[in-house]
């Protein structure tokens, strides 16, 4: 979203939403650190930096109109639907269905699966980067 901003000769409008959303993050870490520790540091990042994007993303789009935003949030929750049946595939085989074998094959087998979850499901949802990864495979033999 800065480069749209920058290709529209604006440089000013991104720096002024980064220095809101850096404050937001220094608030955050402050009001978050003490009851979440280290969670909360990593919260508050998550937060100040959705903030910088929602509102880089709204203000280009009342600058240049519709910019397909119900598709990109539909790819988005795609995306996030096969990150997390990967993760929760990695999970369950490393540390349930796997668990009495040792690390050295626990950890390639899990890895394989998951990236396997990712192929399969990531086509079915359409998340060409799920296809990307299967085309680099191939590639590198």
């Amino acid at each position: 979203l800065v480069s749209a901003f920058y290709a529209l000769q604006d440089t000013m409008t991104p720096v002024k939403v980064s220095a809101a959303a850096l404050l937001i993050n220094v608030l955050l870490n402050f009001i978050l650190m003490h009851p979440l520790k280290i969670a909360g540091l990593a919260l508050a990042t998550s937060i100040s930096s959705t903030f910088n994007l929602a509102a880089l993303y709204f203000l280009l789009r009342r600058r240049l109109g519709p910019l397909g935003g119900r598709e990109l949030c539909l790819y988005g929750l795609n995306a996030l639907i096969v990150a997390g049946a990967a993760g929760l595939s990695m999970w369950v085989m490393f540390y349930h269905l796997l668990k009495p074998f040792h690390l050295l094959l626990k950890l390639p087998v899990s890895g394989i699966i998951s990236i396997a979850v990712i192929v399969v499901l990531g086509r079915a949802l359409k998340v060409k980067e799920a296809g990307e990864i299967l085309n680099w495979m191939l590639k590198r033999r």
